[in-house]
């Protein structure tokens, strides 16, 4: 009995550990895009002293699995993000370019 539920223990600290280093490589990935999403933002506010909304709520998602991820690795959910459950969705961003003049 107790080397069944050892073999258990060591199952999901293996699976664990291998779903850490996926989701730490995917939320690396993620960030490059952030960056590029941060980029072209600018560039949009710059010339056009206005923000992409569909640019807002796709960085806004990749920012919430950055998150998921980030609750994975440090123990704080056993939550697996995205590609074992759906891409999380944008929340509504907390203050407006405008709302700052």
């Amino acid at each position: 009995m107790a080397g069944s539920s050892n073999r258990g223990k060591w199952e999901y600290v293996l699976f664990r550990i291998l779903y850490m280093i996926l989701f730490w490589l995917l939320s690396r990935l993620a960030w490059v895009f952030i960056g590029i999403f941060a980029l072209v933002q600018f560039l949009f506010v710059a010339i056009r002293n206005d923000r992409q909304a569909d640019l807002l709520s796709v960085s806004n998602s990749a920012v919430q699995f950055v998150r998921q991820c980030g609750d994975y690795l440090t123990f704080q959910s056993d939550y697996k993000p995205f590609p074992f459950n759906d891409w999380p969705k944008a929340k509504a961003p907390a203050d407006r370019l405008d709302d700052q003049e």
